[in-house]
């Protein structure tokens, strides 16, 4: 987890317990998203996904059969 959200963002610890999926479901994980930060973390979400605004197809390249999307 990061230590500082305006800190270096190599500075972590471990989670304190485990995360579980109904954490995730429920988004209290911990985990950030790119319109819920600001400062260095905000600026790595960009340099990584390239712009926030990109849209994926999530399917595009995919082996699923047409019949399962």
């Amino acid at each position: 987890m990061l230590i500082d959200p305006d800190g270096p963002l190599a500075q972590t610890e471990p989670a304190r317990m485990p995360i579980t999926l109904l954490d995730l479901l429920t988004h209290r994980s911990g985990l950030a998203y790119h319109f819920t930060v600001t400062g260095k973390l905000a600026t790595a979400y960009e340099n990584i996904f390239n712009g926030f605004d990109v849209q994926v197809d999530p399917l595009a390249g995919s082996n699923m059969s047409p019949r399962c999307r």
